[in-house]
């Protein structure tokens, strides 16, 4: 409870044989009809694999695929993630990879690296920092979204893109106000006071209020001791303070304590 005081080895089968055997025959007369097709050429050359060709394959990924940010009413939260660029292309080709990045949020946003000149086939490493502005709500989700272009001369740029999710961890923050912080009553009456309870915090909060330290002579009733009080509202309530018949002049301190969960202490 936080409440506030008022002030995560195969056999072989012979199945097998056959099939390797049918694979080959199917390569064999491939390569047969591509020597039909160019007999004055030369002997196969090896390629770069079986994804290499004249246009590039980017792949982009990020990790993890969540994370959350710790904010308070006056400080910013801050979340970074990894990432890493693919790119599948001839090694003698050369590309350059650009990123951006944005949250949906409308959060700022920080890529290190942008930029990425890829000769030949290979994977780089960058991250992205999301900042959360102070007092951002808990009820928000930003979901962070990279994109690359993997531009090779004289041709049209390959686009990728990744995305991740960011949190916004819940806080607790909140006041009692009140006119004045003293009631002046007669021994055997009664005053009514009127304040008002503010959640300051990032999220809804579930609050009641209760006297505390409160003397013998005093005796405290509220017109409403349990509310439920929306994130950067308030509410208004009655509190009425008797001074019993017996009480003698003097000062009579006690405190009124509103409590939430997790536990924070607001103090009256």
């Amino acid at each position: 409870m936080l409440g506030f005081m008022a002030h995560i080895s195969t056999p072989r089968y012979k199945g097998m044989r056959r099939g390797i055997f049918a694979i080959l025959m199917v390569a064999m007369l491939f390569l047969s009809c591509s020597a039909m097709a160019n007999p004055a050429d030369g002997p196969v050359e090896g390629t770069d694999g079986p994804q290499a060709g004249p246009i590039p394959i980017l792949s982009i990924s990020l990790f993890p695929s969540q994370l959350q940010a710790h904010v308070t009413q006056s400080r910013l939260g801050a979340v970074t993630f990894g990432g890493n660029i693919t790119v599948e292309q001839m090694r003698v080709m050369h590309s350059t990879v650009t990123l951006t990045a944005v949250v949906n949020a409308g959060w700022p946003v920080v890529l290190s690296d942008q930029t990425f000149e890829m000769n030949g086939p290979g994977t780089e490493e960058f991250q992205v920092t999301v900042i959360v502005p102070p007092a951002t709500s808990a009820m928000i989700t930003g979901n962070v979204l990279v994109t690359g272009q993997c531009k090779v001369p004289g041709l049209a740029p390959v686009v990728a893109a990744a995305s991740a999710v960011v949190t916004v961890d819940a806080y607790l923050k909140g006041r009692i106000v009140s006119p004045s912080g003293n009631i002046n009553i007669d021994a055997g009456e009664s005053k009514d006071l009127n304040i008002t309870i503010h959640n300051d915090g990032n999220a809804p909060a579930d609050m009641r209020i209760f006297a505390s330290n409160l003397p013998e002579e005093i005796q405290v009733s509220f017109s409403e001791s349990q509310f439920h009080v929306l994130s950067y509202e308030f509410i208004s309530i009655n509190v009425g303070v008797t001074a019993t018949g017996g009480a003698r002049s003097g000062s009579y301190p006690f405190l009124l304590v509103v409590e939430a969960d997790p536990k924070d202490c607001l103090l009256y």
